[in-house]
C-alpha cells in the first residue's frame, strides 16, 4: 500500500514532497491550501492500550482500522512558520498519553507531526526524488523530429549491464527546456516554450551485439517537461535500446529542437548512442501498440481469399493513441477496400505518413478551454499492417472524444493514396505480433 512505499522511500533517504489541495478548511488548522510542503519522517509507534483510539486517526481514513499503532509523518513548511494545529501537533495532548513525552519542537519553525489518516485528507500530492545514494548518472544532448520527420526519433541509446551478476535499476529521463531564469536575467529563456509529448521505447536485445530483438516494452511519458521510464537490468535482461519517440512538435526557440536524455542507474552501466536506422521502428510500434498499451477494434473485415484485416485504436489513458491497420499473414497481396478514419478530440493533433491533418472546427470551447476538432482520414491500396495514424495531445487542456473507422462509402480499391509510407509508419512484410494476438482485441473503442 502507499504507507508501505513512503516507508520504504524514507527507509532510502529519498527527499519528499507534498502539497496541499485547495479549501478554506486547510487554514482552520493551520495548513495553507496549494502550497508545498517537505516529508521529513515517517514513522510507527505502537499505542499502549490505554490509550483514546476511536477517532483519532488510526487507521479511520487510511484503512488501517483501529489496529494500535499511530502512523505519524512529520512534515515542514518550507517557509519556516504556519504549522498544523490538529492532532499530534506540538500542543497536542495526544503525545503525554501515547509516550508520555512530545515529540514536537513547541517553537513555531514550521515542523509538525500528524496522523497518516490526517495526512491523507489534507494534502493532495505526494513527490519522490528518486535521488538514491549513490546513483549513477550521464545526460545527452538529442533532440525533437523535424515536424514531418516520418522516423519520430533522431537517437537511441544501448544500455548494457557489465560483467557480473548484481541487477541494475535504471530510470531513463526525457528534460525538456523551460522558462525558469527568464525572469532573472536569462535571455536565453525569454522566448515562450512549448513542451511536446515524449516517450520511450524500450527494445530487449535478442544478443549480445546484435541488432534483432525479442521484447518491446516502454512508456509514453505524455506532455510533460520531465519525466521518467524504470527499467531493471539483470540475469537475461542484460542489454536494451531506449529509443526516445515524440509525435507532435514543440515551440522552442532553437531551431534544433533539443531536449535531453538522462540515464540514472543503480550501478555502473555502458551507454552508447546510435542512429535510429538501427532497428525497424515500425515493426517496434506494432509490438508496443498491441502489447503494452492493449486495443480496441474500429473497423473489423475479411479480404477475398479469407484473410482477417482490423483497424484498431491502441492507447492507454488517451494522452497519445495510435490508429493501426493489421493484416493477417497471407502468400498473397491483397488490396484492404478503402475506409476512412474519423476523430473528434480536444486539444490534439492527427498525424499521418505525410504529416499533420487538417482539421474542421466542431464547437468552440469555453474560456480556457481548447475548441472541439474534427479529423477525416480516407486510405486505400493498403496491402499489409502498419502504423495509420497518431493522435497526439498539444496543449493543456485535451480531450480524446471518439475515433472511429468505416468503409468508404461506394468506392472501389484503388492503387495507394499517396506515397510509401515511411518511418514508423512503414509497411511491415511480416507482423511481429502473431494473428492470434490482434484477432483476440478488445470491443469497441470509445
Amino acid at each position: 500500500g502507499f504507507w508501505t512505499q513512503l516507508k520504504s522511500y524514507h527507509a532510502e533517504r529519498l527527499p519528499m514532497g507534498c502539497g496541499t489541495a485547495g479549501g478554506r478548511q486547510l487554514q482552520e488548522v493551520g495548513l495553507v491550501g496549494h502550497h508545498a510542503y517537505s516529508i521529513l519522517d515517517v514513522k510507527e509507534w505502537l499505542l499502549p492500550p490505554s490509550f483514546p483510539r476511536r477517532g483519532r486517526g488510526v487507521g479511520n481514513m487510511s484503512g488501517f482500522g483501529d489496529d494500535g499503532v499511530a502512523r505519524l509523518l512529520k512534515i515542514r513548511n518550507p517557509h519556516g512558520r504556519g504549522e498544523w494545529t490538529g492532532d499530534w501537533s506540538d500542543a497536542s495532548a495526544l503525545w503525554e498519553q501515547a509516550l508520555g513525552e512530545s515529540l514536537g519542537t513547541g517553537a513555531q519553525d514550521g515542523c509538525f507531526w500528524m496522523s497518516y489518516d490526517d495526512f491523507l485528507m489534507a494534502f493532495a500530492v505526494v513527490d519522490i526524488c528518486l535521488a538514491f545514494p549513490g546513483l549513477h548518472a550521464r545526460s545527452f544532448c538529442t533532440a525533437f523530429p523535424a515536424k514531418l520527420d516520418p522516423v519520430r526519433t533522431t537517437k537511441l541509446f544501448e544500455v548494457a549491464l557489465p560483467a557480473g551478476d548484481a541487477p541494475a535499476e535504471v530510470f531513463l529521463m526525457a528534460i525538456q527546456g523551460t522558462k525558469r531564469g527568464a525572469s532573472s536575467g536569462r535571455s536565453d529563456r525569454k522566448k515562450s516554450y512549448k513542451p511536446c509529448d515524449v516517450g520511450f521505447l524500450v527494445l530487449d536485445a535478442a544478443e549480445e551485439g546484435g541488432d534483432d530483438y525479442k521484447r518491446v516494452g516502454g512508456a509514453l511519458l505524455g506532455f510533460t517537461k520531465s519525466g521518467h521510464h524504470r527499467v531493471v537490468l539483470s540475469g537475461r535482461r542484460r542489454r536494451i535500446l531506449a529509443v526516445p519517440v515524440s509525435f507532435g512538435h514543440p515551440a522552442a526557440p532553437e531551431k534544433d529542437l533539443p531536449f535531453v536524455v538522462r540515464v540514472v542507474a543503480s550501478r555502473p552501466v555502458r551507454v552508447a548512442e546510435a542512429p535510429p536506422r538501427r532497428v525497424r521502428l515500425h515493426a517496434a510500434m506494432q509490438s508496443f501498440c498491441i502489447n503494452t498499451l492493449g486495443s480496441h477494434v474500429l473497423l473489423d473485415g475479411a479480404l477475398p481469399s479469407g484473410r482477417r484485416y482490423r483497424v484498431l485504436l491502441c492507447e492507454k489513458m488517451g494522452a497519445t493513441a495510435f490508429v493501426q491497420l493489421m493484416v493477417a499473414a497471407g502468400a498473397e497481396a491483397e488490396a484492404v477496400p478503402p475506409f476512412t478514419v474519423t476523430a473528434r478530440v480536444r486539444g490534439m493533433l492527427f498525424r499521418t505518413a505525410t504529416g499533420f491533418v487538417p482539421h474542421e472546427t466542431l464547437a468552440k470551447g469555453q474560456k480556457f478551454e481548447a475548441a472541439w476538432r474534427g479529423y477525416t482520414a480516407g486510405f486505400q491500396g493498403e496491402t499489409a499492417s502498419r502504423l495509420l495514424a497518431v493522435l497526439v495531445r498539444s496543449g493543456q487542456d485535451w480531450e480524446l472524444g471518439g475515433v472511429g473507422a468505416s468503409p468508404a462509402p461506394a468506392a472501389q480499391p484503388g492503387p495507394p493514396s499517396g506515397p510509401e509510407p515511411a518511418g514508423v509508419f512503414a509497411r511491415l512484410r511480416r507482423n511481429v505480433v502473431p494473428d492470434a494476438a490482434w484477432l483476440a482485441a478488445g470491443g469497441a473503442a470509445p
